[in-house]
């Protein structure tokens, strides 16, 4: 029974918990020594030579413990409070029939009504509470938020469904267990990171006189000893809370499905997926569409006519208005033979939650209304949210609203836009045109060489089928469990065994396996290469027929060239990144500004490339804002100064930040628009 092993992992993670407990005191008692002893340091060295100097020696000595204690509690004084500005709170009086549902499944669970329920845009449903350290020992009531993105992409019982697997969290008694970790993790987290104002606090102190300095290093030094020991307990506290997280999910879902039956459970599981990518999508969308002055009139009945549109590009049934979403259909790019338990996963997978589902077996009469049936203002919700969106853009005029049928029209050419013609059968929708050497191939072509295997039969089917198009999820699998691979031997996933096709395995085995894949993905690599030597075989010949060659080999260059820049900038932009992690740290002056200098050398890189970006494709700024475009502008009108001596500029920030976005999103737009212009006009060129 899953409620036996939720209690097992919850006794785990309490002792963990008690384990820093009592690292925690012992540092406490040790930081009272720490004051003790520094303090009689103190008076010592003023009695044996009374003066201004062992006076303010003395205080720096005593200080030393007293900068250790507070550095201990501080956190104490810390409340987190859930962001509610993207919620609408309702009342029963706003949605009778709704209150009344949770009022029914919170009797059928057995467990509190929420203390407030709150609305929000999102595909989700969740129980959350405000926290401090004090909530570790008084109860803390707890929330329920519903997302409208939820109610539009399941059915009244569906809807049930999910929020009595969040009613059967409110009932378990082990959330409080994650009451404790969440908060024992705060605690960490003040005394890792949450650090400027106590530095701040040292500093002044330090700069105060030389000798407050020296104290201040010593503090210092003993207090990053501490916090090496908390990284420690970081792991230990939530490693053991991942475990009982994970088998709490099983357990809602066991309460769930006893309630409401598991199949409406597993029909939303299965299905939010879809709903939260159409969503997406849909923001996407609109963030071009906003360079035209244009906004959802009502972004739900569009997001869930968009939901639809996905599933029958996946070739998904549609029952009842919704998509049926599969356990095939949701596995069908994992192509992963490498299996490790991942310690750090807060919940159980998707699959893995269906299959336990589907062992329970509880049956129920499923209602197909709408889960929309149960709102008597959904109108004015959808409203709200809707104009939520779209509140911080600044427009230069009133934007057009977008009804659903001009929404079909625009995401109809949105969608034409950004991808290729369905001829190619997905072949190129993950991966860039591989580089060969055409002269070679073009010598075979005008000599009948005989490793020319296509022939005047050959159609284009025979190149771009099912079987080609599979090689290429195929290869992504392989290098994903390379990837896991490489991590297990490098130690940085530390685990004792993993399972590769379905066998478990010690992790000494991992270097064999690694090989293995490598030498598969090597040869999977070069057929994927072949099928598109053939295919630009297929396009010479046919252009070649129709004096076109010379067209379709630039086409080629030209992409070939593109694509080398590209690889030049995304080394580029992973080094801006990795350059610009010094930025917020705790580090002395000299320090920064050595790092600054650094990040300098790339940065100009990345304006001069900008700029050639910007003169060469002035389209690619059609998709942004006008907001957008100024902002882009103004970082390239003049080299910013980000750090003058102890001083960051949060404007001039925000613009390397934002040229960032900018510079990746142009060069990977620039190639993907390449691509698509070559495989367009190959298809043409080749008529």
């Amino acid at each position: 029974m899953k409620t036996i092993e939720v209690e097992h992992k919850a006794k785990q993670t309490l002792l963990a918990i008690g384990f820093f407990l009592f690292i925690y005191l012992l540092l406490i008692s040790l930081s009272f020594a720490l004051t003790i002893g520094f303090g009689f340091a103190g008076i010592g060295v003023v009695a044996m030579r009374p003066s201004f100097f062992t006076l303010f020696l003395g205080i720096g000595l005593a200080s030393i413990g007293g900068l250790v204690f507070f550095f201990l509690i501080k956190f104490i004084f810390k409340r987190v409070k859930v962001d509610r500005s993207d919620m609408i709170e309702i009342k029963e009086n706003d949605e009778p029939r709704l209150f009344a549902l949770i009022r029914e499944l919170t009797r059928e669970v057995g467990t509190d009504f929420p203390e407030k329920i709150y609305l929000t845009r999102d595909v989700n449903a969740a129980v959350f509470y405000d926290s401090s350290f004090w909530s570790m020992f008084f109860p803390t009531k707890k929330n329920l938020q519903i997302g409208l993105g939820l109610i539009n992409a399941v059915t009244e019982t569906e809807l049930k469904a999910v929020l009595a697997h969040e009613f059967g969290h409110f009932s378990q008694k082990t959330l409080k267990v994650g009451s404790y970790v969440y908060n024992v993790n705060k605690v960490i987290y003040n005394m890792l990171y949450d650090n400027n104002s106590y530095s701040n606090l040292v500093q002044r102190w330090a700069n105060f006189w030389w000798g407050f300095a020296i104290c201040a290093w010593i503090g210092i030094t003993i207090i990053t000893g501490i916090q090496w020991i908390l990284q420690k307990m970081y792991g230990i506290v939530n490693v053991r809370y991942m475990e009982l997280s994970r088998e709490m999910e099983f357990e809602a879902d066991q309460i769930a499905a006893s309630v409401v039956g598991s199949k409406p459970l597993i029909d939303s599981l299965l299905r939010l997926q879809l709903a939260s990518d159409a969503l997406q999508s849909l923001i996407n969308f609109y963030q071009e569409q906003i360079a035209k002055e244009e906004i959802a009139e009502n972004i739900y009945p569009q997001h869930h006519y968009l939901m639809n549109y996905l599933a029958k590009e996946s070739h998904l049934d549609i029952e009842n208005n919704l998509p049926v979403v599969t356990k095939e259909s949701l596995n069908k790019f994992d192509r992963s033979k490498v299996v490790i338990e991942n310690q750090w996963e807060s919940h159980p997978s998707t699959v893995d939650r269906v299959q336990h589902l589907e062992d329970l077996g509880f049956d129920a009469e499923p209602s197909l209304d709408t889960a929309w049936s149960i709102f008597e203002n959904a109108q004015k919700w959808q409203d709200k949210f809707t104009k939520d969106i779209f509140a911080d853009v600044k427009f230069s005029q009133t934007p057009k609203l977008l009804s659903l049928e001009n929404f079909k029209e625009e995401y109809s050419a949105y969608k034409q836009k950004y991808s290729f013609d369905e001829r190619y059968n997905d072949f190129y929708n993950s991966k860039d045109i591989s580089e060969f050497n055409m002269e070679i191939i073009i010598d075979r072509i005008n000599s009948n060489s005989s490793k020319v295997l296509i022939t005047e039969n050959t159609e284009l089917e025979d190149i771009f089928n099912e079987k080609n198009t599979e090689l290429i999820r195929k290869q992504q699998g392989l290098e994903n469990d390379c990837l896991i691979l490489e991590a297990i031997i490098d130690k940085q996933i530390k685990l004792k065994t993993f399972d590769f096709e379905g066998i478990k395995y010690p992790v000494k085995h991992a270097p064999l396996i690694l090989q293995e894949l490598q030498d598969e993905a090597q040869a999977n690599k070069k057929l994927i290469q072949q099928n598109e030597e053939n295919a630009f075989i297929y396009f010479y010949k046919k252009a070649q027929a129709n004096n076109n060659d010379t067209v379709l080999k630039e086409l080629y260059e030209n992409y070939f060239e593109r694509n080398e820049i590209k690889k030049a900038d995304e080394l580029l932009h992973k080094a801006l990144l990795e350059k610009s992690q010094f930025i917020g740290q705790q580090l002395e002056i000299h320090e920064i500004e050595e790092h600054m200098a650094q990040l300098r050398f790339e940065e100009r890189k990345m304006r001069s490339r900008l700029k050639e970006i910007v003169e060469k494709e002035p389209h690619l700024l059609d998709v942004y804002t006008a907001q957008n475009k100024k902002q882009l502008e103004d970082y390239l009108s003049q080299e910013w100064i980000y750090f003058d001596h102890n001083h960051y500029y949060e404007t001039p920030l925000g613009l390397l930040f934002a040229a960032y976005s900018f510079y990746y999103e142009l060069f990977n737009q620039s190639l993907f628009l390449n691509k698509k212009n070559l495989l367009e006009r190959q298809l043409s060129l080749a008529a």
